[in-house]
């Protein structure tokens, strides 16, 4: 979540018209996040994850601030999730939180590692696109 909620806010800084421009940015996004320090990936991460879960904990508030004539088994399993909740929070606010996504099988650096050569990668088939879709018509207009 901490990088895909950044590029609807790239799209918004980006001011280029031209696709081929707005597709260069888009790398450049992509290639910036991959050049980015582990410790700061790890923070924004975290920064992600606290507000996500801040946003979860205070639409359960409201759902049971309106709750009052509710079943009681409603209310419990609503102060339940807000348990939980709190308790990832606090995890989540810890010095040794643990950086797990996607995928599931790694965590910690090795996770950012390969996220960042994922990123990297990803930048450069954007930069390569155009010459992509020219040598795709190419061969289309050869057959």
């Amino acid at each position: 979540l901490f990088f895909s909620e950044q590029i609807p806010d790239n799209r918004i800084l980006c001011l280029a018209e031209e696709p081929a421009e707005r597709l260069a940015a888009l790398s450049a996004f992509f290639s910036d996040l991959a050049a980015a320090p582990g410790d700061s990936l790890l923070a924004s991460h975290r920064d992600a994850v606290l507000r996500d879960l801040s946003g979860q904990l205070r639409h359960l508030d409201s759902l049971l601030d309106a709750a009052d004539s509710a079943p009681a088994e409603w209310q419990e399993y609503l102060k339940n999730g807000i348990a939980q909740l709190g308790t990832a929070f606090d995890q989540a606010s810890q010095g040794n939180f643990p950086v797990r996504g996607q995928p599931q099988s790694m965590e910690g650096t090795e996770l950012i590692a390969f996220w960042k050569k994922t990123w990297s990668g990803f930048a450069a088939a954007l930069q390569a696109w155009p010459e992509i879709r020219m040598a795709a018509t190419e061969i289309l207009r050869t057959n």
